[in-house]
């Protein structure tokens, strides 16, 4: 049997989710497309954190990202993002790291290094703290964690929350971010019943 033959970036962007996919009411961001901020685990970075007995590809996959989609006051956002990996063993490995002890801490050295030398024009971004895996709490067969990060633009501080969902089918990873801003320190959690519905959503594209 021949070998699946990796998906490419215009085939990729067939499953990623459209804006008639989104609740009624929610609409698409302008310029927001193509923001490379959801990748699996892969590359020297995440290699040298995590050892490489982790089995990470060496190689960062190219990435596809459909816009933000905001609902009607700006305060939710969904971004679906996939990553194509040259074989199905090497989008296993990199979903499989998601599980390892050591990967929370390894993001947000690598989240916070990043934010420091691109800092958001019009604001300041807090330290990033990256939660420990959430394992199948969605759906089955899927991980991931909830980013929390202060934000302060005109005096104002907002509580930026955002909850990436992963999942795997052949060589494709597929990332599903949901974020809320809000007041406080901690931030509102986005709808679970909502975030599960957008991954039943999703997956039925793939």
């Amino acid at each position: 049997m021949a070998a699946a033959q990796p998906v490419t970036k215009a085939q990729a962007k067939t499953h990623l989710l459209v804006l008639k996919d989104l609740p009624k009411g929610w609409s698409t961001e302008r310029g927001t497309a193509d923001t490379q901020n959801a990748a699996y685990p892969a590359g020297s970075t995440y290699i040298a954190c995590l050892g490489p007995a982790a089995g990470l590809p060496e190689a960062v996959p190219p990435e596809v990202d459909s816009p933000y989609f905001q609902n009607k006051d700006g305060s939710q956002e969904i971004q679906d993002a996939i990553s194509g990996f040259t074989t199905s063993a090497a989008a296993q490995s990199s979903f499989a790291a998601l599980a390892n002890p050591a990967f929370a801490g390894c993001a947000s050295s690598a989240l916070n290094a990043y934010m420091k030398s691109n800092p958001p024009q019009g604001g300041t971004v807090g330290t990033l703290t990256i939660s420990p895996p959430l394992g199948a709490q969605f759906a089955a067969h899927t991980n991931g964690f909830v980013l929390t990060s202060p934000i302060t633009s005109q005096g104002q501080t907002i509580v930026m929350r955002s909850t990436t969902v992963f999942f795997v089918r052949g060589t494709l990873g597929q990332q599903l971010t949901f974020t809320e801003y809000g007041g406080g320190s901690s931030g509102t959690p986005f709808p679970p019943a909502e975030i599960r519905r957008m991954i039943t959503v999703a997956e039925r594209k793939l």
